[in-house]
């Protein structure tokens, strides 16, 4: 499978590992009404600088399902993901200003036809977040691509045994763990949207994220608290006196 052949041959960093600075926007495509805008990383190969796809994967436990696979005309194949970790979102948010301002210095090739001036003000104005927020919940959600049905390249889902499950596990309220490909800018005329990418995703067991729990009866010590709470028992009695 390609994006096997890919995760193999490609480093792979937690998200909170990765330097921003290192991310450079590659080739720009037109497909249809869109511009198509390449994303890569930059590292370091035997001294040399190389410019690699972007892949990140994710903290134990710090996503969970909201609902099954999603699929509509615009988007295709996507899930829906609960952010749970304030430090996966912190940078959800940095991954998209980074991305703002490397079109802000590019803008000269990626909107040449606009007449109006371009500067950042403009750029957030362009930018279509993959964030949303839902009054069931009072985290974010995070809307990530999913591949299906290709010859070659589909989306991998493990469970916690490192076996190869079906997409109809992918249930809501299930716990994971992915790994995230940045794979392009989708630009129109009037809004520029990131293609996060799922390569694979590990479906959590509950044993794999819930440390287990040694202390099954009451263990706290005496303390000023319990003083306290006889001080105003004898203060009781004595009002009641």
């Amino acid at each position: 499978m390609l994006n096997l052949f890919y995760l193999i041959n490609m480093s792979i960093n937690r998200y909170d590992k990765l330097d921003l600075d290192n991310i450079v926007l590659d080739k720009i495509k037109v497909s249809d009404d869109k511009k198509i805008i390449n994303v890569k990383y930059k590292t370091k190969n035997e001294g040399k600088t190389v410019k690699e796809h972007l892949f990140f994967s994710t903290s134990t436990s710090s996503l969970t399902l909201v609902s099954e696979l999603k699929n509509n005309l615009l988007r295709g194949y996507y899930l829906e993901v609960l952010i749970n970790d304030t430090k996966f979102y912190e940078f959800i948010l940095d991954l998209e200003e980074t991305i703002k301002h490397l079109i802000l210095k590019k803008s000269d090739k990626i909107l040449p036809d606009l007449d109006k001036e371009i500067n950042y003000n403009l750029i957030d104005e362009y930018h279509k977040t993959n964030i949303k927020f839902s009054k069931t919940y009072n985290n974010p959600i995070i809307k990530l691509n999913f591949i299906k049905n290709t010859k070659n390249n589909n989306t991998l889902i493990y469970n916690s045994s490192q076996k190869q499950i079906s997409e109809d596990l992918l249930e809501e309220n299930k716990d994971i763990r992915l790994i995230i490909r940045l794979d392009k800018i989708v630009l129109t005329n009037y809004s520029y949207e990131l293609d996060l990418v799922v390569e694979q995703i590990k479906v959590l067991s509950k044993s794999s994220i819930e440390p287990e729990r040694m202390i099954h009866d009451y263990r706290f010590e005496a303390s000023d608290e319990d003083n306290y709470e006889n001080e105003n028992n004898d203060e009781k009695i004595n009002n009641e006196n």
